[in-house]
């Protein structure tokens, strides 16, 4: 406690952050009571936690991208990548990997931002056949396969990068799911 707050005295005397890195253990720690607050949790907790424990969303500064490493040939065609942004259903997204608690974006970061006034064409609407259309215009016409990353410690990525897997599937791109520690992703 700060004796000199401003404010007056508080009625928080001392704060103990820690750092769980796994999900799981973060939540089972929550749900015995062994943390009083946690943040980024998985948002299928809240259908299995108990009905004591409070969760709520909050949006971020920030989103869920896919980045291109441009050293790679099938990606230096920007065909293909429009191709792979037409061929993901943000939507399936939102409701396998989020369960429903984020929203559709419409923008590079979530509304609210500045940042999100550069909506994108037709609010990135999926639109498979397009996606075909594009690819069938490049050299990888019968698509390609690479290794698709992502960081396994923050709750949902792993599920949304299966949706994507799928997703592409359906224009002939096989992405290979490498999931790797937050430390090592950056």
């Amino acid at each position: 406690e700060n004796p000199n707050y401003v404010h007056g005295p508080m009625s928080i005397q001392r704060i103990e952050a820690l750092s769980v890195p796994d999900l799981t253990s973060r939540t089972l720690q929550l749900a015995q009571g062994d943390l009083d607050y946690v943040f980024d949790l998985p948002p299928s907790i809240r259908t299995v936690i108990a009905d004591d424990v409070e969760t709520y969303t909050h949006a971020l500064g920030g989103t869920y991208i896919f980045v291109f490493n441009l050293r790679l040939p099938q990606f230096q065609d920007p065909r293909v990548r429009e191709a792979i942004s037409l061929a993901i259903d943000r939507q399936q997204i939102g409701e396998r990997a989020f369960f429903g608690v984020m929203g559709q974006l419409t923008g590079p970061v979530y509304a609210g931002r500045p940042e999100n006034l550069i909506a994108y064409p037709d609010g990135w609407t999926r639109d498979v056949e397009r996606a075909r259309e594009l690819l069938a215009e490049t050299e990888y016409a019968d698509g390609f396969e690479f290794e698709l990353t992502v960081w396994g410690g923050r709750p949902g990525w792993r599920d949304a990068t299966l949706v994507i897997k799928q997703n592409l599937e359906e224009i002939g791109i096989i992405a290979n799911i490498d999931s790797v520690e937050d430390a090592v992703g950056l």
